[in-house]
Formats: structure tokens, C-alpha cells, sequence
């Protein structure tokens, strides 16, 4: 045969395959109508019906009737025989019909419904759990998302959402064939195939474990270097761990040596994110020691944490350095500390710091704790129990997992012997008239300094006039007496050996007349209260700690009493005969009560009173009283 023979019948076979091929691939266009009858014989359209290949492989050959009950869908035909069709819808039963396309690329199939004779729908139930370990309680799962579609193809979709207890239902049709269900949470997603029987309800749960089936990883893990804890110094260990599951609470930690053929070794166990590790005489430590964790749960072992190191040649923990001392110019003086702390390995610690004094006129010359802090600062105060020195030394140690540092460098803060100021002048009335001049006599000038809490008092004389003998600096003022508004708007800054003069000037009450009110009662066994009004009881007042003037008033038929004073501070006396007298020291001005009750003792009573005064004594012995105070005496 020669080669134009072989061509031309090649040519020949392969026009053969093509048209075969061709033959095969018939695409068919399958449409029609899906209706049923209703009780007088007329036809209606089912919509949403669906129709589809019952033996078809491809999820594509289908459709669902619109609302005039019509579908239509494409598919290839193999010349292999006649194609089964079924056509579902809710409330019907289910038809299939058989087709022979026979070359026509359309054809047309209707299906004439009848309304089903039987329940054909059944219900799908169950609930959806989780739990955070495998020891833990199990709880409901809320709006997780419930979906099904039948294994014959995606359409139609069902869904639905689990309420608060984690439940869920689902109206499904009856079918041999199995539907297809999904079940999504934020912990997953689940599916699974079920067989829904008409008129019965089938049960299908969703269980997600919500925690890690491998442990999680330990990170961050620091290693610092100790020379104390046994005669070759520790490791100290330190990591980060989160894990949804609580019961996770052992750590393996292994070591690798670095100058020693030995390769990772396990060294202990952990429940805690810290361990200390005391390097032994059989394994001594190398220039560098390096170590990872590693977590444990429920037999699984995580992955290794970071690597970290020790240097061994380090000294630990290491001393603050840079220390300077600032002297802070208050009343009393004192000392501004600032330092710097390094770890030249580069990891970030936090020690303590302890701060030492030396100073001749409080130590005697000996270094001396005095505080500790976890700032790199620290403001020191002389005081009444730390008295200024020409020379006050300071040191700083660093302090962790009471380990103590060498101490820092030394600075010293020089200064000469403190020297008093005097601040002097007189207090006068505020008056509108620059002619006039109103001294007044009495007034208590405070003078205090903030940060130091101390307080220096004095009282002008009766020419309004006051001197005070003050350490350096400066000073808020506090200005009172009876009759006048307080001035506390005042500031004077006193100069070692010099004088400086402060006048302060106070505004009068607009009347300064106020009134003192108030019962007296007596003692009785007849009165329900125990208590009886004493008409008549003598009222006596007199500015404290003097003896006049002195104002008086007497108690009506109620035992009530009013007594006009100026502003100020008083005692007061209230008396009855055959009563003890009562006592009480009162402060009568604007914005204050005004009003003291008495209750009198008989004199014959087994009862003693007691009466005093309340005053607040001043750091430098100064005394300034105090008004309103609650007394009250409980018996034993």
C-alpha cells in the first residue's frame, strides 16, 4: 500500500470519530409545564416545583417552575437510551417520567400533579454543643447556623438558626434519597447525611471541641543568670502561656549546653510559668546555657517555646550606676536621687531598688537603710527625724528575687549650716476707707510648707503686730480671726538672716453678731425620752480662755436658749439647780451650725461628765483647736 493509500484512509476514520463524537453529544433542551387540578377539574400552576435528571451525576440538570408553573433546563444525551425525570413539590406526590429524545434537540414534558394523600414532610431536631476542654462542662451553642439540601442537587436551600439553648428545628420532605446538612459555628463547620421519614422527626446533634488537640506553644521565655543557688549559680526561668484549655498546667523544660557534647535534655517540670534550674557539679555550666519549654496535655506535647541563653561571666544581679543627688530647697532642705540601670544582656528587668544614707548628725557616720522603690528616683526630706548636715551621702542597690546588688557609686549633698529668717508685721481690717487703720489682735497666722506637712503658728498682739523666727524657704499662709473671713491666698518665701516683712489684711463679716441656739434638758424618771426641758437654766459665754466679757441668757418654759455673739471661739457653761453643770467649747460664725444642746446630770445622779478640749498639735508643738468634733463615750 502506498503512502497516498495510508493518508486518505486515516483521513477517512478520523471523519468517522468526529462524527461519532458528534453524535454522542447531543445537547437536549427539556421544558414544559408542572400544573395540578383543583376540585372542579380546572388546572392551576404549581410554582417552586422541582424537576431534574432523577439519574444525572451533575447537580446542573434541574430547575424549579416559576410562578406560572413553567421550567426549562439544557443537558447533553449520550444516544444511551431513554431519560427519567423527577418532579417533586411540597403537598404533592412525587411523578417520574420517561423520554426518548430520538434526535430532537427540544422536548417538551409536562407533569399534572395530585395533592398528596400523606404526610410527606418529617422534622429535623438536635442540638449544638461545645466545650473548652475536655474536662469542661458542655455548653449550648447559640445562632449556629443550620442549612440542608438534598443530595440530588443544591436546590432548594432549608436554614435555620439554634435559639439560646443550643436547639434547632427543621421541616424537611420525606425522601429515600439523603439530605445533605451543615451545620457552621465560630468553632468550626460540620455536615452530615440524614434520611428524613415522612411524618416522624429525626434527631441530629453537633459537637465542636473548642480547644487545640495539640497544646499551644509557650513564648516569650526569659533566662537570667544568678550566682546564687548553689555553688555553680541558677537559671532563672520565666515564659508566657495562653491556652483555652485550664487543665494545661505542666511545662517540660529542657537545657542544652553549650560548650559539652550533650545535646537538648529534659531538666524538670513546671506547673508554673517559672522555673529555677541549679546548674550540678555533674553538668557544669558552660559559657552559654541555653534553654526552651515545652507544654503537656493530655499526653500531647506542644511545639518548643523560644530558645533563650545565660551568660555565666555575668555578675547578677547588677549594680545601678550613675547615681546623682540634687540638693531640693524646701524648709528643711532635702535630696533629689536619679540613677541608671542596665542588664547587659538585653533583657528587660524590673528590679528593686534599695536606697542607703550616711549622715553625721543622724547615723553617725554608719550607711544606714532608709527606703526602697521600683522608680529610678527618689525625693528624700530632711526632717524633725533626719536633721540637715553639712554632709549627707547616698548609695543605691538593686534587689531581685532577694538577691541584692553591689552597692552604686556615691554622691553626697555639701551644705552649710541652715540659718533662720525672721518674718514679721501686723494684721489689719480691710476698709474701704484708706484713712482708717484697724488693727486686730488675736489672729492666728499659719504658716506651712506642702510637701513637708509641718506647721509654724503665731498669734498677733494687740497692736496687730506678729514676729516669727522661720527655716528657709517658702511658705503657704493662713490667716484667721473671729469676726473676720479667713485669708489663705498668702505666700512669703523667707531668706536665711534677713528680715521680711508680710502685712495681711482680713475683711469683716457684714454682721458680726451671730446667734447661738439650743435646748437645755435635765435628767427624769417620768418622761419617756428620760429627758425633761429646764426652763429657767442659766446660759454663760465667754471667749475661750478668757474671762470676759461674758453674755448671758436664760432657757424659756421648753428649755430653749438664744445667745447673740460675735464670731469666735467660746466657752460655754449652762447651769440648774440641783443639775450639774454642763460645759462645751463652740465656734460661732457664718456657714457654721450655731446650735449646742446641754443635757444635765442630777447632782445626786451616779452619772459623771466628762468635758475637755480637741486640738490638733502642730509637728514643731504648735496647737490650733478644732471645732465639731464628735465626741461620744461608749461604757465597758
Amino acid at each position: 500500500m502506498n503512502t497516498s493509500s495510508i493518508n486518505k484512509s486515516f483521513l477517512i476514520i478520523l471523519f468517522a470519530f468526529l462524527t461519532t463524537a458528534s453524535i454522542s453529544a447531543q445537547e437536549i433542551v427539556l421544558y414544559g409545564n408542572v400544573s395540578s387540578t383543583s376540585a372542579d377539574g380546572s388546572f392551576f400552576p404549581v410554582a417552586g416545583a422541582y424537576v431534574g435528571l432523577a439519574d444525572s451525576g451533575n447537580s446542573d440538570h434541574y430547575d424549579l417552575t416559576d410562578d406560572d408553573g413553567h421550567y426549562e433546563f439544557s443537558f447533553l444525551w449520550d444516544w444511551d437510551g431513554p431519560i427519567v425525570v423527577i418532579c417533586e413539590a411540597e403537598g404533592y406526590d412525587t411523578q417520574t417520567a420517561t423520554v426518548m429524545p430520538a434526535g430532537e434537540v427540544e422536548v417538551e414534558l409536562n407533569f399534572v400533579l395530585s395533592p398528596s394523600q400523606q404526610e410527606q414532610n418529617g422534622v429535623l431536631f438536635g442540638n449544638v454543643t461545645y466545650q473548652f476542654s475536655p474536662t469542661g462542662p458542655v455548653m449550648p451553642v447559640a445562632g449556629a447556623s443550620i442549612g440542608a439540601t438534598p443530595s440530588w442537587g443544591p436546590e432548594p436551600w432549608f436554614q435555620t438558626e439554634t435559639n439560646e439553648d443550643g436547639h434547632y428545628e427543621l421541616e424537611l420532605w420525606a425522601n429515600d434519597a439523603p439530605w445533605i446538612v451543615y451545620c457552621t459555628t465560630e468553632y468550626g463547620q460540620q455536615e452530615a447525611e440524614v434520611v428524613i421519614t415522612a411524618g416522624q422527626e429525626t434527631e441530629l446533634n453537633f459537637h465542636f471541641n473548642a480547644w487545640e488537640e495539640q497544646p499551644a506553644v509557650p513564648y516569650d521565655l526569659v533566662a537570667e543568670y544568678s550566682p546564687y543557688g548553689g555553688e555553680n549559680g541558677m537559671a532563672i526561668l520565666n515564659w508566657e502561656y495562653n491556652s483555652l484549655d485550664p487543665t494545661e498546667s505542666l511545662f517540660h523544660i529542657y537545657l542544652y549546653y553549650g560548650s559539652a557534647n550533650v545535646e537538648w535534655m529534659l531538666v524538670g517540670e513546671s506547673s508554673e510559668t517559672h522555673f529555677e534550674y541549679i546548674f550540678e557539679d555533674d553538668f557544669p555550666p558552660s559559657d552559654e546555657s541555653c534553654f526552651k519549654v515545652t507544654a503537656i496535655s493530655n499526653g500531647e506535647e506542644s511545639e518548643p517555646s523560644n530558645t533563650a541563653c545565660v551568660s555565666l561571666d555575668s555578675g547578677w544581679p547588677w549594680a545601678p550606676y550613675d547615681l546623682t543627688a540634687t540638693y531640693v530647697d524646701t524648709a528643711w532642705g532635702g535630696a533629689y536621687l536619679e540613677w541608671s540601670y542596665t542588664d547587659p544582656t538585653g533583657i528587660p528587668t524590673n528590679p528593686d531598688f534599695q536606697v542607703y544614707l550616711r549622715s553625721e548628725t543622724w547615723s553617725g557616720g554608719e550607711w544606714i537603710f532608709i527606703d526602697e522603690t521600683n522608680q529610678m528616683n527618689y525625693l528624700f526630706f530632711y526632717g524633725d527625724y533626719v536633721p540637715p548636715a553639712n554632709e549627707t551621702c547616698f548609695y543605691v542597690t538593686a534587689v531581685r528575687f532577694e538577691q541584692e546588688s553591689d552597692p552604686s557609686n556615691t554622691t553626697c549633698i555639701i551644705m552649710a549650716e541652715l540659718e533662720n529668717g525672721v518674718v514679721y508685721g501686723t494684721v489689719y481690717e480691710m476698709s474701704l476707707d484708706p484713712n482708717e487703720v484697724i488693727l486686730i489682735a488675736g489672729a492666728v497666722i499659719h504658716f506651712f510648707i506642702g510637701d513637708i506637712g509641718d506647721t509654724w503658728t503665731v498669734i498677733s498682739g494687740d497692736n496687730g503686730g506678729y514676729e516669727i523666727s522661720l527655716l528657709p524657704g517658702t511658705y503657704q499662709v493662713w490667716v484667721e480671726a473671729g469676726g473676720y473671713f479667713p485669708n489663705d491666698d498668702e505666700s512669703v518665701t523667707v531668706i536665711p538672716n534677713e528680715e521680711v516683712e508680710q502685712n495681711f489684711y482680713l475683711q469683716p463679716y457684714d454682721n458680726n453678731e451671730f446667734v447661738l441656739r439650743g435646748f437645755v434638758r435635765g435628767q427624769s424618771e417620768n418622761d419617756p425620752s428620760g429627758w425633761q426641758p429646764l426652763p429657767g437654766s442659766q446660759i454663760r459665754a465667754t471667749p475661750n480662755d478668757q474671762e470676759e466679757p461674758v453674755y448671758e441668757a436664760v432657757t424659756n418654759e421648753e428649755g430653749f436658749y438664744e445667745l447673740p455673739l460675735p464670731s469666735g471661739y467660746y466657752d460655754v457653761t449652762a447651769e440648774h439647780e440641783g443639775y450639774e453643770p454642763g460645759f462645751a467649747y463652740v465656734y460661732i460664725g457664718p456657714d457654721n451650725e450655731n446650735w449646742h444642746d446641754f443635757y444635765l446630770e442630777q447632782t445626786d445622779s451616779q452619772n459623771a461628765g466628762i468635758h475637755g478640749l480637741v486640738y490638733w498639735e502642730t509637728p514643731n508643738w504648735g496647737e490650733i483647736m478644732i471645732s465639731g468634733a464628735q465626741i461620744r463615750a461608749e461604757s465597758s
